[in-house]
């Protein structure tokens, strides 16, 4: 009897295990149906859009950012998560006003955007902004015949210091490129030389592509510049005689299509701090005392660089003068380095087949040591 009472439970027993299954709202089993659900779901692209003005930001810890900007993570079943915040832009910073073109990633998909850029929103750190940021070609179309002189807050046209180191700007603030037009800066010759500074007081001159040459004594002893920069494409071949002499300058970038640098050009320019080369530069001759004066421990001599003059460098803080790899200097003029004490010449694999004759009367009575890198 007990062997059939036992048969008798076990289609019980499956009824009641069968019960076990069912569920409502809010159990355990539901919140595991829920998450079984999320596994399957697959993201399949990313959608972005400008929700706002568009604005660049920069920040010395993070780098480049824009803000205005919606990207959303689309799945299969429809849904969307918002992953603005967790982005990362290539394309950035934009090198003009006007329309550019920006990158946005998450994950394995990406997204391409057009944007009307004309402002840079900055955070301002404890010890200021990197200069570099404040060196980029910032011309559009609209401004081929402009100079661009500086930064202005949103909405004002009063241009900011330059490198906007003062201490009581606001944590963020939102800027603008300013440029006047090239007349009022500048008078040229017929050939496109800019021969007289017109407007002397700006601390930052961007000079538009079409300028062909700086003319003798356009920054002659002037005690307010501190940077100029170059518009892509320049056709700037010649900075001429004493063009910065004794000037307040700080950061100078040359262009790829300079091809002549005059007598006494950057002499005696104290607060220079760096010197920007462009790649594949076209820089055929230093002229005499060029650089008399270098407050830099090291000058580096373009590979292009065929003749030097006459003292370039002289009494200076120069440490080490280095003629770049694949150098085609070919005339040394026999004082280029007179004036000079402890420094060191170095040619980095030179293409000429035997080194230039040394002697204690060539190239300066007092350069101490000469070296050539093969």
């Amino acid at each position: 009897m007990r062997k059939y009472a036992i048969l008798f439970l076990l289609p019980l027993l499956f009824l009641f295990a069968s019960c076990d299954l069912s569920y409502t709202d809010g159990t355990i089993l539901d919140e595991f149906l829920k998450e079984d659900e999320q596994i399957e779901k697959k993201a399949v692209g990313l959608s972005v859009s400008a929700t706002s003005t568009v604005s660049m930001l920069y920040d010395l810890k993070t780098g480049y950012t824009l803000s205005g900007i919606e990207a959303m993570l689309m799945y299969d079943d429809g849904s969307k998560e918002d992953v603005s915040d967790k982005v990362s832009y290539s394309g950035l910073p934009f090198h003009s006003v006007g329309e550019n073109t920006v990158v946005i990633s998450f994950q394995e998909y990406e997204e391409t955007l057009k944007v009307d850029y004309s402002s840079f929103t900055v955070q301002i750190a404890p010890r200021g902004i990197d200069n570099d940021f404040f060196i980029p070609d910032v011309f559009g179309p609209d401004n081929e015949d402009k100079v661009f002189v500086g930064w202005a807050e949103a909405g004002g046209d009063q241009v900011l210091e330059f490198p906007l180191l003062n201490e009581s700007y606001e944590d963020a603030m939102v800027i603008a490129p300013v440029f006047k037009p090239l007349s009022e800066v500048f008078e040229l010759d017929e050939s496109g030389a800019a021969v007289k500074l017109l407007e002397p007081y700006y601390e930052f001159y961007g000079i538009p592509a079409l300028i062909t040459a700086l003319g003798d004594n356009l920054f002659y002893r002037n005690g307010t510049v501190k940077a100029v920069a170059f518009e892509n494409g320049s056709a700037l071949a010649s900075i001429g005689e004493f063009a910065f002499y004794f000037s307040s300058l700080e950061y100078f970038e040359m262009p790829s299509s300079l091809v002549e640098i005059k007598n006494s050009a950057f002499s005696m320019v104290s607060n220079l701090k760096k010197i920007i080369w462009e790649d594949d530069s076209g820089l055929k001759t230093i002229g005499p005392n060029a650089f008399t004066g270098y407050p830099l421990d090291v000058l580096e001599i373009p590979s292009s660089v065929e003749s030097i003059g006459r003292s370039i460098i002289g009494p200076s803080s120069v440490k080490q003068i280095v003629f770049l790899e694949g150098s085609q200097i070919s005339a040394i003029d026999r004082y280029a380095f007179d004036y000079t004490y402890d420094i060191e010449i170095v040619f980095i694999k030179p293409l000429f087949l035997s080194p230039p004759e040394y002697s204690s009367s060539c190239w300066g009575s007092y350069m101490s040591t000469f070296r050539i890198e093969r």
